[in-house]
C-alpha cells in the first residue's frame, strides 16, 4: 500500500472513531467520505466538497483524507464532528438549507466561532437569537488567517 493510501486509511479510522456520524456526509448523508471541512469540524463527501470550495477558506477550509494532517487540524474535528453540527443546525433551523446558504448564515458563522474558540482556548462568542440565525450574510470576514497559506507538516 502506498503512503498516500495509508494516510487516507489512517485518517478515516481516526475521524470515524471520533464521532459515529462522521461516517456520512454532513450535508447530503452519502457514505464514503473524502474530505474534512476544518472550520466547522465536519466531514463531507467529494461532491459536497466541490460546493464548499466555492465558499472560500474563510468559510470552508477543506482537507482531503489523503493529505498530511497535524494535531492542529485534528483539534477542529475533535471539537466539532458531524453529530454536533447536525444538532446545532437543527436547533437553529438551518439544517435543510442548501450548502451555499447554510454556511453563510449567522448561525453557521457563530458555530465556526464556537469551534475556533475551543481550539484556540479563548472565550466563546455571545449567543445569537433564533431570529438572527437564518440571516444569510453577503460578506463574511475571514478570521482564519492561519488557513490562507496552510501547509501540512
Amino acid at each position: 500500500m502506498d503512503k498516500k493510501r495509508e494516510q487516507e486509511q489512517r485518517m478515516r479510522t481516526i475521524i470515524y472513531d471520533l464521532d459515529y456520524a462522521n461516517g456520512k456526509c454532513v450535508d447530503c448523508g452519502k457514505s464514503n467520505m473524502d474530505y474534512a471541512y476544518i472550520n466547522n469540524g465536519v466531514i463531507v463527501c467529494e461532491k459536497c466538497a466541490e460546493e464548499h470550495r466555492k465558499l472560500g477558506n474563510g468559510i470552508s477550509f477543506l482537507r482531503s483524507f489523503n493529505e498530511k494532517w497535524d494535531d492542529y487540524l485534528l483539534k477542529y474535528i475533535r471539537a466539532g464532528g458531524n453529530s454536533r453540527f447536525l444538532f446545532f443546525a437543527k436547533s437553529y433551523h438551518i439544517k435543510k438549507m442548501d450548502i451555499n446558504s447554510k454556511y453563510k448564515t449567522k448561525a453557521a458563522q457563530y458555530y465556526r466561532q464556537i469551534i475556533r474558540s475551543e481550539v484556540m482556548s479563548y472565550d466563546p462568542p455571545d449567543n445569537i437569537t433564533l431570529d438572527d440565525a437564518k440571516e444569510v450574510l453577503d460578506d463574511i470576514e475571514n478570521v482564519y488567517e492561519e488557513f490562507e497559506n496552510y501547509s501540512s507538516v
